[in-house]
């Protein structure tokens, strides 16, 4: 008697277009590749998830988290009305504008 094997199926899901994974429970590889393809799934990758271990299919499963946006991340809500956060990442600042007047004295003057 054959045992079963988990594997985890990469591939575009027919009815949306998007990509997606899955795991399924198969004796073998074509076998899992059926499975794949009558849940919808146009089969891209299938591997056998006791070959790479369980913890790294584990972390490719997990949705995509939004990225850190670092340390001192101050969120919209928390910030005060016209306050600016510099987009350079060597600098870093946050809150008023530093407005300089940029115009000639001499135009003033004419």
């Amino acid at each position: 008697m054959e045992t079963t094997k988990k594997w985890r199926i990469g591939g575009i899901d027919v009815g949306t277009g998007l990509e997606t994974k899955a795991v399924v429970e198969a004796r073998s590889r074509a076998v899992a590749a059926l499975m794949a393809k009558k849940k919808g799934i146009e089969v891209a990758e299938i591997v056998d998830i006791e070959q790479v271990g369980i913890e790294k299919v584990r972390r490719e499963m997990e949705p995509a988290r939004r990225p850190s946006a670092g340390p001192g991340y101050v969120s919209g809500a928390s910030m005060a009305s016209g306050e600016i956060i510099c987009p350079s990442p060597s600098c870093g600042y946050r809150g008023p504008p530093k407005r300089r007047a940029r115009g000639s004295t001499l135009l003033l003057l004419v």
